[in-house]
């Protein structure tokens, strides 16, 4: 028996752009379909274990201007924590909503859908994102945790460190078991390094 597929949920409330893109994964993945965000939050909530990719039209009501469902559901996923990837496929793709979903949202891939039958579709750029995006999910969730320890003073210009290291191993992809008390001097502590005031 093969290894087991990276699952993948496609969100489109147009049915042609969910069976084109299906067919374009099938062959490597195990797909599931939702139509809009209620959709998409019932099967991702009945997924065990998560979805590896999801990956969604931005405007998931097409007749309401302005409509991102598809970024309220990615923030939703980035609060549940299950390092499942996402992808935005838009046809109203904008420089003030890529760079939130690149930024804020730290999604894998903003493609754009272009004609609306996908004649103009990057096929080969689409299915090797998804692939890159399945790999890192699996590697973020096979990998040991790190334990981070940070004991800081009382002076407010430490508070930043803790959001600091939580910034820093998100965009590493690390699974960090983070503790906090408040004692002086800063101390961060993981399996393989000490660093205290700065000096190893």
């Amino acid at each position: 028996m093969g290894d087991k597929k990276h699952s993948v949920l496609i969100v489109d409330d147009q049915k042609n752009w969910r069976e084109l893109l299906g067919d374009l994964l099938k062959d490597e993945f195990d797909i599931t379909y939702a139509r809009n965000l209620e959709d998409a939050l019932d099967a991702i909530q009945l997924q065990d274990p998560p979805f590896h990719v999801v990956i969604t039209d931005m405007r998931l009501v097409d007749e309401e201007a302005g409509n991102e469902d598809g970024l309220k559901l990615i923030e939703y996923l980035n609060n549940r924590g299950d390092e499942t990837k996402t992808i935005v496929i838009t046809g109203y793709a904008t420089v003030d909503t890529a760079v939130r979903a690149g930024i804020e949202l730290n999604v894998s891939g903003y493609l754009k859908k272009g004609k609306s039958d996908g004649s103009d579709f990057d096929f080969g750029n689409f299915q090797q994102t998804v692939r890159e995006a399945a790999e890192e999910a699996e590697n973020a969730r096979n990998q040991d945790p790190i334990d981070v320890f940070v004991l800081m003073g009382f002076d407010p210009k430490y508070d930043a460190t803790y959001s600091l290291i939580g910034e820093v191993s998100e965009s590493l992809g690390l699974i960090c078991n983070v503790r906090i008390k408040y004692l002086p001097p800063v101390l961060l502590w993981s399996r393989s390094k000490i660093v205290s005031n700065g000096q190893k």
